[in-house]
């Protein structure tokens, strides 16, 4: 009898331990539960792991030892090789919050390290001493920043009336922190699930349906406070990646992404490998009409426009519409190629007729070349326009020797490139080849006019970093990649390590 009390006294005691330390665990992970569940914008950094990526930590001791006192340099020189002698957590994310109030939240790893740290503040009057109460230690930074810390959280409000009240409200974010909080909210689970080095969240749910739906036709019908906006930054070797996704319950938002179709990318290779400057669009135009004539809010904003032929030019369109810069002439006048694939000619002989009015004759003349083509010659500037259609494909060119090749693959096509891979997946894409666009005379010539030649050198030295850029629509997320001449270094050592040097300049 005495041994199965004992043994069902052992097992309520690993029970009861198991529980408590899975509360302390939840504690411990959830210090972000201090953040508003009405927070409407939130961002949050990994200051570790950018520390590590820039590899700058003895470059900024250095520089910030020649300005501070031997205690503060020690310390900063400790912090800056590991961000968690602060006291702080830095592995972990910091988050910056915007609700009813603007705040921070981040997670203690050391308790007395953190109190080291605000007294090292303290000492240049940087803080108010620390005080207690309640079970929080507590300060006033720079006299703007109410600051209550425990041994788990760390939580910062800005004051907005005094700093009493503001430690209350404090106080109160932090007793609901298993209540009413931001971390059941799906947009905030998703921003700490992407893992970035920087990453920010924003809802448009406090703006309601009825004040954009109203700045916007094409938002009619669209629930605005079921859209948030998820963005990433991330430093890597050799790039730098940027997104925003679009997060959205609104069933008329989800059919439009639903709807948005993939590049094919067939037009790729009309164009040299050479070019300066790339976009595409995957285009509907069926589609589009049918969603313009579902949305009232359009058709009365176009109310003094032909309905019928826009639909005639929009209906047109079925695939990919790309166009190019190869090159600037002298004047400065870039040389174009546009193509677009369609279902018929209507599109261009629109523009033909309505450039062949009477009243446009003093600007351009047009003359027929044969079965839809034209020629435009502009005389402003003197500048001949081919237009047209042939073998599916709508043209526009300005210079002559890419209408010399229509339809003709490049000799190096734009399609062998690497810069080119990311259009695969993509719905809509914008290329900028930095490397050739740097060679060009023009741009050089434009950048020395407008900064000075040294203002203007030291310009196209930044600039000299950066292979290529590429903004990508893939469903509903924009990606933004900038990337590095260097592959093998993380962009962020390469972005500190260039700029320092031309800060010594």
């Amino acid at each position: 009898m005495r041994k199965k009390q004992l043994l069902s006294s052992l097992v309520l005691l690993m029970a009861m331990g198991i529980f408590f330390a899975a509360c302390t665990e939840t504690v411990q992970k959830a210090y972000y539960d201090a953040i508003p569940e009405n927070a409407s914008a939130i961002g949050s950094i990994k200051i570790n792991r950018l520390l590590e990526k820039s590899d700058a930590g003895e470059k900024l001791s250095a520089y910030a030892g020649q300005y501070v006192t031997p205690e503060i340099a020690g310390k900063l020189d400790l912090f800056l090789k590991n961000g968690n002698e602060s006291g702080l957590d830095l592995n972990e994310n910091i988050f910056l919050f915007t609700a009813d109030c603007e705040g921070a939240v981040a997670k203690v790893a050391d308790l007395s390290k953190l109190k080291e740290t605000f007294q090292i503040l303290q000492q240049q009057g940087k803080c108010e001493a620390l005080s207690k109460k309640n079970g929080y230690s507590r300060t006033v930074i720079g006299g703007e920043f109410a600051c209550l810390f425990n041994e788990y959280v760390l939580l910062g409000l800005n004051i907005q009336s005094t700093a009493e009240e503001t430690f209350a409200t404090a106080e109160k974010l932090l007793t609901a922190q298993s209540t009413a909080n931001i971390s059941e909210t799906q947009g905030f689970k998703d921003m700490v699930a992407v893992d970035s080095d920087i990453a920010w969240w924003f809802s448009f749910k406090k703006w309601g349906e009825e004040s954009l739906a109203q700045s916007n036709p094409l938002l009619n019908g669209v629930d605005i406070s079921q859209i948030s906006i998820l963005g990433t930054l991330n430093f890597e070797n050799g790039k730098i990646g940027l997104t925003y996704k679009i997060l959205s319950d609104d069933p008329v938002m989800k059919q439009w992404i639903a709807q948005a179709g993939n590049l094919n990318n067939s037009l790729l290779n009309y164009f040299p490998a050479t070019t300066l400057c790339y976009a595409a669009a995957h285009i509907n135009g069926e589609q589009i009409c049918q969603q313009f004539e579902q949305n009232e809010a359009w058709n009365q904003a176009l109310q003094q426009v032909n309905k019928d032929e826009l639909v005639k030019v929009l209906s047109a369109f079925d695939g990919d519409f790309s166009w190019g810069i190869s090159a600037f002439n002298p004047m400065g006048i870039p040389n174009v190629l546009a193509y677009a694939q369609a279902k018929n000619a209507y599109p261009v002989q629109l523009l033909a007729l309505t450039l062949q009015q009477p009243q446009m004759g003093q600007v351009v003349e047009v003359k027929n070349k044969g079965k839809n083509a034209y020629e435009a010659k502009i005389n402003m500037v003197g500048m001949t326009v081919y237009f047209g259609e042939k073998d599916g494909l709508l043209y526009l060119t300005n210079d002559s020797d890419s209408f010399k090749n229509l339809g003709k693959k490049a000799k190096k096509p734009l399609g062998d490139t690497p810069w080119t891979a990311g259009l695969k997946n993509a719905g809509s894409a914008l290329l900028l080849n930095v490397e050739e666009m740097l060679a060009s005379p023009f741009i050089q010539m434009s950048i020395y006019q407008m900064q000075g030649p040294q203002q203007g050198a030291l310009m196209l030295q930044a600039l000299s970093m950066f292979s290529y850029v590429e903004a990508l629509g893939v469903n509903n997320t924009a990606y933004l990649n900038i990337y590095m001449k260097d592959k093998e270094q993380n962009s962020l050592k390469v972005l500190i390590q260039e700029g320092t040097q031309i800060a010594k300049q």
